[in-house]
């Protein structure tokens, strides 16, 4: 990115001076709001807000993408089709805790690298098993309850009943 150069300004009112020079804050502003934006949705989706410590900035954006792939894992392989929120918020605290591990393990400290790991695999499982009751707790289609009848009759049927 190329160094921003000075703006020129009308001395005499402090308005800036010709239309190219507004064109372009005016981008400047869009890219500098865009990129911010971009920095609060991945917080947000983690569950931070505010400013994001440095030594964890590299490792966001693949906890948010783990944190998202995790989520669908799980409603598709374990949900019938939904992940439930207070799972999907363990699967977030377990993203987070692999990014701070990973920052850890970085900088060398080894200790708290293993115990934050340790906090991610307690999360996804808490998260699993919320999701798997949560699926069986809910009320079945008549859609669903006709197509366990019929593969229960099948297999009645597989065994020799009439």
């Amino acid at each position: 990115m190329a160094p921003l150069q000075p703006v020129k300004l009308s001395r005499s009112s402090g308005r800036i001076a010709d239309r190219q020079t507004a064109s372009e804050l005016g981008g400047r502003g869009g890219r500098a709001r865009a990129a911010k934006a971009r920095q609060l949705r991945a917080l947000e989706a983690l569950g931070l807000r505010g400013a994001t410590p440095e030594v964890l900035r590299p490792f966001l954006d693949d906890a948010n993408q783990f944190a998202a792939a995790e989520v669908e894992r799980l409603a598709r392989e374990c949900g019938g089709g939904q992940c439930p929120q207070n799972a999907a918020a363990l699967v977030q605290q377990a993203a987070l805790a692999m990014a701070a591990s990973r920052a850890a393990y970085s900088a060398g400290d080894t200790a708290s690298g293993a115990r934050l790991g340790v906090e991610v695999r307690q999360n996804l499982l808490a998260a699993r098993e919320l999701t798997v009751l949560e699926a069986k707790s809910r009320p079945q289609s008549p859609g669903d309850a006709h197509a366990r009848a019929a593969e229960q009759l099948a297999a009645w049927r597989s065994k020799g009943q009439p």
